[in-house]
């Protein structure tokens, strides 16, 4: 009886530990002291943390303050994607789908996308609708480009909301649909975005 609690009281204190730890680190790299993040963030992320794989993920992709090393960058945001983070998963798509430090492998950014989608990230929801719009890794269908365009520009996405604003206006793989088109551009430009930006992408 004793021996369970004393265990249960170390196990209590090394997660408190580990919290503490993983909020320095993270409050580390936000204030950009780079070096003291890495320093706290590695060791959780050796330890199997998604969210320090994350942030270690981005430290080398970025390359802040550290070497920037896109081979280690896709490798902790695979383990991070794999443990269920939507951040790391759509990131995972994105550097498969540019084919940055690995093959360009479009079916990969597929899958790690409808993962990330289905937990409701905006940005694989609109890179999903891109997919089926244009027919990469999957056969172009318009009605499912047109529900993920939808999903993501509800949710907020700038480039799903300019994308359906442009789709409806010109028909882009959907009948042209002026009204539609143009509550589109007004919620864009209430948000003070101009219908003639020709390049917009989400963070």
């Amino acid at each position: 009886m004793i021996k369970t609690i004393v265990l249960a009281l170390i196990f209590g204190l090394s997660a408190s530990t580990a919290i503490a730890d993983l909020q320095t680190g993270i409050q580390a790299y936000q204030n950009k002291h780079f070096q003291i993040a890495y320093n706290e963030l590695l060791p959780l992320a050796q330890q199997g943390s998604r969210r320090a794989q994350l942030y270690i993920g981005n430290m080398y992709y970025y390359g802040d303050g550290i070497t920037k090393d896109l081979n280690q960058a896709k490798n902790w945001l695979q383990h991070a994607a794999e443990r269920g983070s939507p951040l790391a998963q759509y990131q995972l798509g994105r550097i498969y789908e540019k084919g940055r430090g690995t093959q360009q492998d479009y079916h990969q950014a597929y899958h790690w996308y409808q993962q990330a989608a289905s937990k409701g990230s905006k940005l694989a929801q609109y890179r999903l609708g891109v997919f089926f719009q244009q027919g990469l890794a999957v056969k172009a269908d318009p009605a499912l480009a047109l529900h993920w365009l939808h999903k993501a520009a509800e949710g907020g996405s700038i480039a799903a909301q300019l994308t359906l604003a442009r789709s409806y206006q010109n028909g882009t793989g959907i009948s042209k649909d002026p009204r539609q088109a143009e509550s589109w551009f007004q919620r864009l430009e209430a948000r003070g975005i101009n219908r003639r930006n020709t390049y917009i992408v989400d963070l």
